[in-house]
């Protein structure tokens, strides 16, 4: 869904994502009988499944498919996790291996939180019957904090690419 979306229709994008979401929950995420190594990756994939799932809810006004105490629930990966896990690099062939961008991982890791942050401005705009001037503001001030952190973080990270390419 999230290879073909400038060649479908976003409801069919809409559709692929919901049933991806559907089949995970399905699957089970954090089940005690699964390997370590299966818990990790349905984690990784949860969360990649909530970041679009979150934000075609906002684009299109719709209900999303995880329900925002899924993201409380299951635990969001540190960017030591992400480094490793690329699923698009091939591996090396010299060990197998795939290769690490620190500055991707940060930058998943960082829209990975805004997610979290996505699924309550949907709640705070789609979910309230009356516009709870409350809410809205409790949103803004997370959207707030996560800019704070999410901007120094990023200026060193783009010092150390463009450093590297030079």
């Amino acid at each position: 869904a999230t290879h073909v979306e400038e060649f479908t229709s976003p409801s069919l994008c809409w559709m692929l994502i919901a049933n991806a979401c559907r089949m995970l929950q399905a699957l089970g995420i954090d089940l005690r009988h699964l390997s370590p190594e299966i818990r990790q990756r349905r984690m990784m994939t949860f969360w990649y499944l909530n970041l679009v799932d979150k934000g075609l809810s906002i684009i299109f006004g719709r209900p999303p498919t995880f329900h925002r105490a899924m993201s409380r629930d299951v635990a969001l990966p540190t960017v030591a996790q992400l480094l490793p896990y690329q699923p698009h690099n091939e591996a090396r062939k010299d060990d197998g291996s795939r290769p690490g961008s620190l500055f991707g991982a940060h930058y998943i890791h960082q829209i990975m939180m805004l997610s979290h942050i996505i699924g309550h401005i949907w709640t705070a705009v789609y979910e309230k019957a009356s516009r709870d001037e409350h809410a809205l503001q409790c949103v803004r001030r997370d959207l707030e904090d996560w800019y704070s952190v999410a901007k120094p973080v990023r200026r060193p990270l783009v010092l150390v690419l463009a450093n590297s390419i030079c």
